[in-house]
């Protein structure tokens, strides 16, 4: 794309690419329940046929109340490295709920491509409600880290 063509992507109001007066559009008021943060993952842990991914746990989780009535409802965003993903929530087992590239915890899942899996413990958990655990393919490195959900302006 060359140099401030229009660019129906763009949300910069200022930018040369912007669009002005898109039709259906609205800005996402995001709502961070994981600030941005650095991330070590170093502890290895076996998936399957000795395939190895590597995690790094987040614990106590600020969850609202009315979340977990609208968890499947809630479109989710991961800052991940800097760049934004978007996904809904998944729950392949009632005791965790999923998010980001389920292939790189279930084999039988199809890769979507995310570098990372989130696995996410239920609410009803007594010994780990609240805690995300993070998975990726690669270890010993740092990524930076932000998680929340989306809502529309009306």
């Amino acid at each position: 794309m060359k140099n401030g063509a229009a660019n129906w992507n763009e949300t910069d109001e200022t930018s040369a690419s912007y669009i002005k007066n898109k039709p259906f559009w609205k800005k996402d008021n995001y709502h961070a329940l994981i600030n941005s943060k650095e991330l070590t993952f170093e502890e290895a842990v076996e998936v399957y046929n000795d395939e190895y991914l590597y995690k790094s746990t987040i614990t106590n989780i600020p969850m609202p109340d009315w979340i977990w009535e609208k968890l499947f409802q809630t479109e989710w965003y991961i800052i991940w490295d800097g760049i934004e993903y978007r996904d809904m929530m998944y729950d392949p087992d009632y005791d965790y709920y999923t998010i980001g590239n389920d292939a790189l915890i279930n084999s039988w899942h199809d890769d979507t491509g995310e570098p990372f899996a989130l696995m996410w413990k239920n609410k009803y958990a007594d010994d780990e409600a609240n805690t995300m655990f993070i998975f990726t393919t690669e270890t010993s490195v740092n990524h930076t880290f932000e998680f929340g959900y989306c809502t529309l302006e009306k």
